[in-house]
Protein backbone atom coordinates (compact mmCIF):
# COMPACT_ATOMS: atom_id res chain seq x y z
CA UNK A 1 0.00 0.00 0.00
CA UNK A 2 1.46 3.41 -0.94
CA UNK A 3 2.66 6.00 1.52
CA UNK A 4 1.58 9.61 1.09
CA UNK A 5 2.57 12.86 2.76
CA UNK A 6 0.02 15.39 3.97
CA UNK A 7 0.10 18.70 2.16
CA UNK A 8 -0.87 20.48 5.36
CA UNK A 9 1.99 21.51 7.64
CA UNK A 10 3.04 19.04 10.32
CA UNK A 11 5.67 21.26 11.95
CA UNK A 12 3.45 21.75 14.99
CA UNK A 13 3.18 18.00 15.48
CA UNK A 14 6.96 17.60 15.22
CA UNK A 15 7.47 20.38 17.76
CA UNK A 16 5.00 18.77 20.15
CA UNK A 17 6.75 15.42 19.89
CA UNK A 18 10.11 16.99 20.69
CA UNK A 19 9.00 19.06 23.65
CA UNK A 20 9.01 18.06 27.30
CA UNK A 21 6.31 19.07 29.70
CA UNK A 22 8.96 21.10 31.60
CA UNK A 23 10.09 22.88 28.42
CA UNK A 24 13.38 20.97 27.99
CA UNK A 25 13.51 19.79 24.34
CA UNK A 26 16.42 17.42 24.89
CA UNK A 27 14.33 14.26 25.27
CA UNK A 28 10.82 13.15 24.36
CA UNK A 29 8.64 12.22 27.34
CA UNK A 30 5.10 11.30 28.18
CA UNK A 31 4.02 14.70 26.82
CA UNK A 32 5.47 13.81 23.42
CA UNK A 33 3.59 10.52 23.21
CA UNK A 34 0.42 12.21 24.44
CA UNK A 35 0.74 14.84 21.70
CA UNK A 36 1.28 12.16 19.07
CA UNK A 37 -1.72 10.10 20.16
CA UNK A 38 -3.96 13.13 20.57
CA UNK A 39 -3.31 14.07 16.94
CA UNK A 40 -3.88 10.49 15.78
CA UNK A 41 -7.25 10.29 17.54
CA UNK A 42 -8.27 13.73 16.30
CA UNK A 43 -7.50 12.83 12.69
CA UNK A 44 -9.26 9.47 12.87
CA UNK A 45 -6.13 7.38 12.28
CA UNK A 46 -6.47 3.61 12.60
CA UNK A 47 -2.75 3.01 13.18
CA UNK A 48 0.39 4.93 14.15
CA UNK A 49 3.78 3.77 12.81
CA UNK A 50 6.99 4.96 14.49
CA UNK A 51 9.75 3.78 12.14
CA UNK A 52 13.53 4.20 12.58
CA UNK A 53 15.90 5.19 9.77
CA UNK A 54 19.68 5.92 9.80
CA UNK A 55 19.40 9.68 10.48
CA UNK A 56 15.76 10.24 11.48
CA UNK A 57 12.68 8.40 12.55
CA UNK A 58 9.42 8.75 10.67
CA UNK A 59 5.95 9.00 12.16
CA UNK A 60 3.10 7.89 9.91
CA UNK A 61 -0.64 7.63 10.44
CA UNK A 62 -2.89 5.23 8.55
CA UNK A 63 -5.69 7.50 7.36
CA UNK A 64 -8.55 5.98 5.35
CA UNK A 65 -6.41 2.89 4.81
CA UNK A 66 -3.31 4.69 3.46
CA UNK A 67 -0.08 5.30 5.37
CA UNK A 68 0.50 9.05 5.57
CA UNK A 69 3.73 10.64 6.79
CA UNK A 70 3.10 13.27 9.46
CA UNK A 71 6.57 13.97 10.93
CA UNK A 72 10.30 13.31 10.57
CA UNK A 73 12.19 13.65 13.84
CA UNK A 74 15.86 13.40 14.90
CA UNK A 75 17.01 9.79 15.21
CA UNK A 76 18.37 10.37 18.73
CA UNK A 77 14.84 10.96 20.05
CA UNK A 78 13.60 7.49 19.04
CA UNK A 79 14.71 5.23 21.94
CA UNK A 80 12.99 7.16 24.72
CA UNK A 81 9.85 7.66 22.63
CA UNK A 82 9.56 3.91 22.06
CA UNK A 83 10.46 3.29 25.69
CA UNK A 84 7.53 5.44 26.80
CA UNK A 85 5.19 3.53 24.48
CA UNK A 86 6.46 0.26 25.96
CA UNK A 87 5.84 1.53 29.50
CA UNK A 88 2.24 2.38 28.62
CA UNK A 89 1.71 -1.10 27.13
CA UNK A 90 3.35 -2.94 30.03
CA UNK A 91 6.24 -4.24 27.91
CA UNK A 92 9.84 -4.88 28.98
CA UNK A 93 11.75 -1.66 28.42
CA UNK A 94 15.15 -3.31 28.84
CA UNK A 95 14.55 -5.83 26.05
CA UNK A 96 15.26 -4.30 22.65
CA UNK A 97 16.24 -7.52 20.90
CA UNK A 98 12.86 -9.25 20.64
CA UNK A 99 9.33 -8.61 19.44
CA UNK A 100 6.77 -7.66 22.09
CA UNK A 101 3.01 -7.12 22.00
CA UNK A 102 0.77 -5.42 24.53
CA UNK A 103 -2.26 -3.23 25.08
CA UNK A 104 -2.91 0.17 26.60
CA UNK A 105 -6.30 0.39 28.37
CA UNK A 106 -8.81 2.98 27.27
CA UNK A 107 -8.75 6.34 29.00
CA UNK A 108 -11.70 6.22 31.45
CA UNK A 109 -12.20 9.97 31.05
CA UNK A 110 -13.00 9.46 27.39
CA UNK A 111 -9.82 10.96 25.99
CA UNK A 112 -9.00 7.90 23.90
CA UNK A 113 -9.91 4.29 23.35
CA UNK A 114 -7.80 1.17 23.82
CA UNK A 115 -4.47 0.82 22.00
CA UNK A 116 -2.88 -2.38 20.72
CA UNK A 117 0.90 -2.09 20.60
CA UNK A 118 3.52 -4.09 18.72
CA UNK A 119 7.28 -3.42 18.97
CA UNK A 120 9.89 -5.20 16.86
CA UNK A 121 13.67 -4.74 16.50
CA UNK A 122 14.92 -3.50 13.12
CA UNK A 123 18.29 -2.66 11.60
CA UNK A 124 18.16 0.93 12.88
CA UNK A 125 16.33 0.42 16.17
CA UNK A 126 12.94 -0.59 17.47
CA UNK A 127 9.84 0.08 15.43
CA UNK A 128 6.51 0.58 17.19
CA UNK A 129 3.05 0.22 15.66
CA UNK A 130 -0.03 1.25 17.61
CA UNK A 131 -3.54 0.19 16.56
CA UNK A 132 -6.17 2.65 17.77
CA UNK A 133 -9.18 0.74 19.04
CA UNK A 134 -11.69 3.52 19.62
CA UNK A 135 -15.42 3.32 18.95
CA UNK A 136 -14.85 4.13 15.28
CA UNK A 137 -12.25 1.35 14.99
CA UNK A 138 -14.62 -1.11 16.63
CA UNK A 139 -16.90 -0.73 13.65
CA UNK A 140 -20.49 0.20 12.80
CA UNK A 141 -23.09 -0.56 15.43
CA UNK A 142 -25.67 -1.75 12.86
CA UNK A 143 -25.67 -3.57 9.54
CA UNK A 144 -27.07 -0.49 7.80
CA UNK A 145 -24.10 1.55 8.99
CA UNK A 146 -21.74 -0.66 6.97
CA UNK A 147 -22.68 1.35 3.90
CA UNK A 148 -22.99 -1.76 1.72
CA UNK A 149 -24.99 -1.66 -1.54
CA UNK A 150 -28.64 -2.58 -1.04
CA UNK A 151 -28.37 -5.97 -2.74
CA UNK A 152 -25.28 -6.95 -0.74
CA UNK A 153 -26.87 -5.81 2.52
CA UNK A 154 -30.00 -7.86 1.77
CA UNK A 155 -27.81 -10.88 1.03
CA UNK A 156 -25.96 -10.40 4.33
CA UNK A 157 -29.21 -10.18 6.27
CA UNK A 158 -30.45 -13.36 4.62
CA UNK A 159 -27.16 -15.17 5.29
CA UNK A 160 -27.05 -14.40 9.03
CA UNK A 161 -30.76 -15.14 9.47
CA UNK A 162 -30.00 -18.81 8.83
CA UNK A 163 -29.72 -21.24 11.71
CA UNK A 164 -26.88 -23.24 10.24
CA UNK A 165 -24.31 -23.17 7.48
CA UNK A 166 -21.02 -21.50 6.63
CA UNK A 167 -20.74 -17.83 5.61
CA UNK A 168 -17.32 -16.64 4.35
CA UNK A 169 -15.99 -13.08 4.13
CA UNK A 170 -13.03 -12.68 1.75
CA UNK A 171 -10.46 -9.99 1.11
CA UNK A 172 -6.94 -8.90 2.02
CA UNK A 173 -5.96 -7.46 5.39
CA UNK A 174 -7.69 -4.15 6.03
CA UNK A 175 -10.58 -4.84 3.65
CA UNK A 176 -13.23 -4.61 6.36
CA UNK A 177 -13.97 -8.32 6.85
CA UNK A 178 -13.95 -8.26 10.66
CA UNK A 179 -15.84 -4.96 10.70
CA UNK A 180 -18.69 -6.55 8.73
CA UNK A 181 -18.71 -9.67 10.92
CA UNK A 182 -18.74 -7.61 14.12
CA UNK A 183 -21.78 -5.71 12.85
CA UNK A 184 -23.47 -9.03 12.09
CA UNK A 185 -22.64 -10.39 15.53
CA UNK A 186 -24.12 -7.31 17.21
CA UNK A 187 -27.33 -7.87 15.25
CA UNK A 188 -27.42 -11.55 16.20
CA UNK A 189 -26.82 -10.81 19.89
CA UNK A 190 -29.71 -8.34 19.79
CA UNK A 191 -31.91 -11.20 18.55
CA UNK A 192 -30.97 -13.24 21.61
CA UNK A 193 -28.76 -15.80 19.86
CA UNK A 194 -25.82 -17.37 21.69
CA UNK A 195 -22.67 -16.11 19.96
CA UNK A 196 -19.02 -17.08 20.46
CA UNK A 197 -15.82 -16.21 18.64
CA UNK A 198 -12.25 -17.44 18.24
CA UNK A 199 -9.92 -14.64 17.18
CA UNK A 200 -6.21 -13.92 16.72
CA UNK A 201 -6.19 -11.36 18.23
CA UNK A 202 -9.53 -10.19 19.59
CA UNK A 203 -10.01 -6.89 17.77
CA UNK A 204 -12.54 -5.37 20.15
CA UNK A 205 -14.78 -6.43 23.02
CA UNK A 206 -18.31 -7.24 21.87
CA UNK A 207 -21.04 -7.25 24.49
CA UNK A 208 -22.91 -10.55 24.51
CA UNK A 209 -20.26 -12.47 22.55
CA UNK A 210 -18.03 -15.03 24.29
CA UNK A 211 -14.67 -14.13 22.70
CA UNK A 212 -11.69 -16.48 22.96
CA UNK A 213 -8.21 -15.34 21.85
CA UNK A 214 -5.96 -17.89 20.17
CA UNK A 215 -2.88 -18.72 22.28
CA UNK A 216 -0.57 -20.93 20.26
CA UNK A 217 2.03 -21.02 23.03
CA UNK A 218 -0.52 -22.68 25.29
CA UNK A 219 -1.73 -25.02 22.54
CA UNK A 220 -4.97 -23.11 22.02
CA UNK A 221 -5.07 -23.05 18.23
CA UNK A 222 -8.10 -22.20 16.11
CA UNK A 223 -8.89 -25.91 15.79
CA UNK A 224 -8.46 -26.67 19.51
CA UNK A 225 -10.51 -23.65 20.57
CA UNK A 226 -13.23 -24.50 18.05
CA UNK A 227 -13.56 -28.04 19.39
CA UNK A 228 -13.84 -26.76 22.96
CA UNK A 229 -16.35 -24.01 22.19
CA UNK A 230 -18.62 -26.39 20.31
CA UNK A 231 -19.22 -28.10 23.67
CA UNK A 232 -20.59 -24.81 25.06
CA UNK A 233 -23.82 -24.90 23.05
CA UNK A 234 -23.24 -21.88 20.76
CA UNK A 235 -25.72 -21.00 18.05
CA UNK A 236 -23.38 -18.67 16.13
CA UNK A 237 -19.60 -19.04 15.80
CA UNK A 238 -17.10 -16.56 14.43
CA UNK A 239 -13.83 -18.28 13.51
CA UNK A 240 -11.31 -15.50 12.90
CA UNK A 241 -9.68 -17.26 9.97
CA UNK A 242 -9.76 -20.68 8.36
CA UNK A 243 -6.13 -21.21 7.48
CA UNK A 244 -5.51 -24.96 7.82
CA UNK A 245 -7.23 -28.20 6.90
CA UNK A 246 -8.20 -29.18 10.44
CA UNK A 247 -9.88 -25.87 11.26
CA UNK A 248 -11.65 -25.82 7.89
CA UNK A 249 -13.00 -29.35 8.39
CA UNK A 250 -14.31 -28.58 11.89
CA UNK A 251 -15.89 -25.30 10.76
CA UNK A 252 -17.65 -27.00 7.86
CA UNK A 253 -18.85 -29.82 10.13
CA UNK A 254 -20.18 -27.27 12.62
CA UNK A 255 -22.05 -25.57 9.78
CA UNK A 256 -23.67 -28.89 8.95
CA UNK A 257 -24.73 -29.68 12.51
CA UNK A 258 -26.93 -26.80 13.58
CA UNK A 259 -24.47 -23.90 13.91
CA UNK A 260 -24.16 -20.69 11.90
CA UNK A 261 -20.42 -20.26 11.27
CA UNK A 262 -18.92 -16.96 10.11
CA UNK A 263 -15.30 -16.89 9.03
CA UNK A 264 -12.78 -15.03 6.88
CA UNK A 265 -10.41 -16.00 4.09
CA UNK A 266 -7.53 -14.08 2.53
CA UNK A 267 -8.68 -14.32 -1.07
CA UNK A 268 -9.02 -11.86 -3.91
CA UNK A 269 -12.63 -12.63 -4.80
CA UNK A 270 -15.62 -14.62 -3.61
CA UNK A 271 -14.86 -17.44 -6.08
CA UNK A 272 -11.22 -17.56 -4.95
CA UNK A 273 -12.39 -17.97 -1.35
CA UNK A 274 -14.41 -21.06 -2.32
CA UNK A 275 -11.44 -22.51 -4.20
CA UNK A 276 -9.22 -21.78 -1.19
CA UNK A 277 -11.41 -23.94 1.05
CA UNK A 278 -11.26 -26.75 -1.50
CA UNK A 279 -7.47 -26.36 -1.67
CA UNK A 280 -7.32 -26.81 2.11
CA UNK A 281 -8.72 -30.28 1.64
CA UNK A 282 -12.36 -29.78 2.58
CA UNK A 283 -14.45 -32.48 0.95
CA UNK A 284 -16.43 -30.97 -1.96
CA UNK A 285 -19.65 -32.67 -0.85
CA UNK A 286 -19.34 -31.30 2.70
CA UNK A 287 -18.44 -27.79 1.49
CA UNK A 288 -21.23 -27.76 -1.09
CA UNK A 289 -23.72 -28.72 1.62
CA UNK A 290 -22.47 -26.30 4.30
CA UNK A 291 -21.52 -23.16 2.37
CA UNK A 292 -24.35 -20.66 2.15
CA UNK A 293 -22.92 -17.33 1.03
CA UNK A 294 -19.53 -15.79 0.23
CA UNK A 295 -18.80 -12.06 0.39
CA UNK A 296 -15.69 -10.30 -0.91
CA UNK A 297 -14.94 -6.72 0.02
CA UNK A 298 -12.53 -3.84 -0.60
CA UNK A 299 -12.47 -0.33 0.82
CA UNK A 300 -11.68 2.61 -1.45
CA UNK A 301 -11.16 6.17 -0.34
CA UNK A 302 -14.17 8.40 -0.91
CA UNK A 303 -13.54 11.42 -3.13
CA UNK A 304 -13.76 14.75 -1.32
CA UNK A 305 -12.55 17.44 -3.74
CA UNK A 306 -10.14 18.15 -6.61
CA UNK A 307 -7.71 20.62 -5.03
CA UNK A 308 -7.65 19.50 -1.45
CA UNK A 309 -9.25 21.25 1.51
CA UNK A 310 -9.14 21.42 5.29
CA UNK A 311 -11.63 18.56 5.60
CA UNK A 312 -9.43 16.12 3.66
CA UNK A 313 -6.13 17.77 4.76
CA UNK A 314 -5.09 18.23 1.17
CA UNK A 315 -5.38 14.55 0.16
CA UNK A 316 -8.54 14.87 -1.94
CA UNK A 317 -10.21 12.01 -0.03
CA UNK A 318 -12.26 11.76 3.16
CA UNK A 319 -13.74 8.53 4.47
CA UNK A 320 -14.02 5.19 2.71
CA UNK A 321 -16.50 3.45 0.46
CA UNK A 322 -17.07 -0.34 0.58
CA UNK A 323 -17.12 -2.37 -2.63
CA UNK A 324 -18.83 -5.74 -2.16
CA UNK A 325 -19.45 -8.81 -4.34
CA UNK A 326 -21.43 -11.78 -3.09
CA UNK A 327 -22.17 -15.33 -4.15
CA UNK A 328 -25.10 -17.48 -3.16
CA UNK A 329 -23.88 -21.07 -3.20
CA UNK A 330 -26.78 -22.77 -4.92
CA UNK A 331 -27.75 -24.15 -8.31
CA UNK A 332 -24.89 -24.24 -10.87
CA UNK A 333 -22.40 -22.80 -8.39
CA UNK A 334 -23.08 -25.56 -5.88
CA UNK A 335 -22.65 -28.07 -8.67
CA UNK A 336 -19.27 -26.48 -9.39
CA UNK A 337 -18.25 -26.80 -5.74
CA UNK A 338 -19.33 -30.44 -5.66
CA UNK A 339 -17.22 -31.04 -8.77
CA UNK A 340 -14.20 -29.34 -7.17
CA UNK A 341 -13.94 -26.66 -9.88
CA UNK A 342 -11.12 -24.09 -9.94
CA UNK A 343 -11.51 -20.44 -8.95
CA UNK A 344 -11.55 -19.40 -12.62
CA UNK A 345 -14.33 -21.88 -13.41
CA UNK A 346 -16.35 -20.92 -10.33
CA UNK A 347 -15.98 -17.23 -11.16
CA UNK A 348 -17.20 -17.84 -14.73
CA UNK A 349 -20.23 -19.73 -13.39
CA UNK A 350 -20.98 -16.92 -10.94
CA UNK A 351 -20.75 -14.25 -13.66
CA UNK A 352 -23.17 -16.22 -15.81
CA UNK A 353 -25.54 -16.22 -12.83
CA UNK A 354 -25.35 -12.42 -12.55
CA UNK A 355 -22.42 -11.77 -10.19
CA UNK A 356 -21.64 -8.04 -9.88
CA UNK A 357 -17.87 -8.06 -9.46
CA UNK A 358 -15.72 -5.82 -7.31
CA UNK A 359 -14.34 -4.22 -10.47
CA UNK A 360 -17.86 -3.45 -11.72
CA UNK A 361 -18.84 -1.97 -8.35
CA UNK A 362 -15.70 0.13 -8.37
CA UNK A 363 -16.18 1.39 -11.91
CA UNK A 364 -19.73 2.43 -11.05
CA UNK A 365 -18.35 4.40 -8.07
CA UNK A 366 -15.78 6.09 -10.35
CA UNK A 367 -18.47 6.96 -12.91
CA UNK A 368 -20.61 8.46 -10.13
CA UNK A 369 -17.69 10.59 -8.90
CA UNK A 370 -17.54 8.88 -5.51
CA UNK A 371 -13.93 7.75 -5.98
CA UNK A 372 -11.23 7.94 -8.65
CA UNK A 373 -9.75 5.52 -11.18
CA UNK A 374 -6.26 5.64 -9.56
CA UNK A 375 -7.79 4.93 -6.17
CA UNK A 376 -9.72 1.97 -7.60
CA UNK A 377 -6.53 0.62 -9.15
CA UNK A 378 -4.78 0.98 -5.79
CA UNK A 379 -7.48 -1.01 -4.01
CA UNK A 380 -8.04 -3.73 -6.61
CA UNK A 381 -4.67 -3.87 -8.36
CA UNK A 382 -3.80 -2.31 -11.68
CA UNK A 383 -4.95 -5.37 -13.66
CA UNK A 384 -8.41 -5.57 -12.09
Amino acid sequence: MPTTTLRTSTDDLAAACLARADGDPSHPTAAAVDALLARAWAWGASDVHVSPAPEVFVVRFRLDGVLTEVARLPRARLPLLVQRIKVLAGLLTYRTDCAQDGRVPADPTGGRGELRVSVVPTLHGEKAVLRLMGDAANGPRTLEALGWPDDALAALREAVAGRQGLVVFAGPAGAGKTTAIYAALRALVAEGRACASIEEPVEAALEGVDQTPVDRGAGLTFAAALRAILRHDPEVLFVGEVRDRETAAIAVEAGLTGHLVLTTAHAGSAAEAVARLLDLGVEPFALGSALRRVFAQRLVRRRCCDAGCERCRGTGFAGRLPLVEHLAVDGPLRAGVLAGRSAVELDATAREAGLVTLAARGQAAVDAGRTTAPELARALGAGA
